[in-house]
């Protein structure tokens, strides 16, 4: 006599690739976070001193910046970046920490800053954006229009 489902074991592996296939859903469900950059730690910058350190120093200490001022070469900037990915939403940013050095004209540190996301401002650009329809003449009016300005006289003295 057949004892059933539960005693032949069918049943413990149905449940135990239902239970395999839960947990991987969870697990994909989960966010992931990505990190960008490098800030130097405290106890390094500590070691900066404004007016004393120049470039040279500061990149002996730290390492060059990825980036720099824009139009000359006054300001170093170290960044950090935490981003946030979770299933189909868009990534975001959920940390942003900017370690700034500036330097003055003898190229010695005129002030060391840093900053985070929250004492950034969002910038609001201005988009000059070509209204459609445009107005004019189409491709084939300028064609039909370009016939009349063609002299029969260029191609047969050629």
């Amino acid at each position: 006599m057949r004892q059933g489902l539960y005693a032949g074991g069918e049943m413990g592996r149905s449940l135990k690739t239902i239970a395999a296939f839960a947990l991987v859903f969870v697990a994909a469900c989960s966010a992931t976070f990505n990190n960008h950059g490098y800030i130097p730690a405290e106890e390094i910058l500590e070691q900066i001193e404004v007016g004393v350190d120049d470039k040279l120093t500061v990149e002996e200490l730290i390492g060059r910046p990825a980036s720099t001022g824009v139009i000359n070469d006054d300001g170093w900037y170290y960044i950090r970046t935490t981003i946030r990915n979770y299933t189909i939403y868009e990534p975001e940013v959920v940390e942003r920490d900017i370690l700034a050095i500036s330097f003055d004209r003898n190229e010695r540190v005129s002030n060391v800053e840093t900053l985070t996301l929250a004492d950034g401002n969002v910038v609001a650009l201005n988009r000059r954006v070509t209204e459609l329809p445009l107005r004019g003449p189409s491709f084939w009016q300028q064609l039909v229009s370009s016939l009349g300005n063609i002299d029969a006289s260029e191609f047969l003295n050629n």
